[in-house]
């Protein structure tokens, strides 16, 4: 058993796991569920009761971990959002040639996450919007992310600049999402690599 940090009450463990990893743990669960359940039926469709339902916890953990069904979409989007830049990051960083080709590849790559995991997809893309003032800021802040990554991609000496550069990025992201939202919409009617060429013109990428 570790021992307890000085000035501190020793924590109680099961099975070798402390209550803050256990909390943890639950809080993971939570998230996870709220993520597929607003993927699959759209957040305003989905209860508390529905999330601890597909997590196998009772609500009383829900609000241990959560003040509310917003709260957990922030979090729910957040950490999808994040995870998927961390994914276009690695690509981007991993593939070897000039800024077109790791842009290619870092919006293939993107593309095909949208595609492949679509309840998950449609968390960030078309459920966290106008649900909140805090929300729409969290997703402010997440687009300002994709943004940097793209442009950092693109032309990595135009990384900081502000005022109009700041435009250029917000705009450069909207499109790249616009073409995922109408994707999502349509049904992924469109070939996944015509959905590329079209996020790469827009990255001043050309045919």
């Amino acid at each position: 058993m570790s021992e307890p940090v000085s000035g501190s009450a020793p924590q109680q463990r099961y099975n070798g796991v402390s209550l803050d990893e256990r909390r943890t743990l639950r809080r993971e669960r939570l998230v996870a569920a709220a993520a597929d359940l607003y993927g699959e039926h759209g957040y305003r469709n989905v209860t508390v009761r529905m999330i601890c339902q597909r997590a196998g916890l009772t609500e009383r953990y829900f609000y241990e971990a959560f003040a509310s069904s917003e709260d957990v979409l922030v979090v729910a989007a957040r950490t999808l959002a994040r995870a998927t830049i961390d994914r276009m990051r690695h690509l981007s960083e991993t593939t070897p040639g000039d800024r077109d080709a790791k842009t290619l590849r870092m919006l293939k790559g993107y593309y095909r996450s949208q595609l492949d995991e679509p309840s998950k997809a449609r968390v960030f893309t078309l459920e966290f919007r106008g649900i909140s003032a805090a929300a729409d800021a969290e997703f402010e802040r997440i687009l300002d992310l994709f943004a940097d990554l793209i442009v950092e991609t693109r032309d990595p000496e135009r990384r900081g600049r502000a005022a109009t550069d700041a435009l250029v990025r917000r705009g450069l992201v909207g499109g790249v999402l616009a073409i995922t939202r109408a994707w999502i919409e349509g049904g992924y009617r469109e070939p996944i690599d015509d959905v590329v060429a079209a996020a790469a013109s827009l990255c001043g990428i050309a045919d």
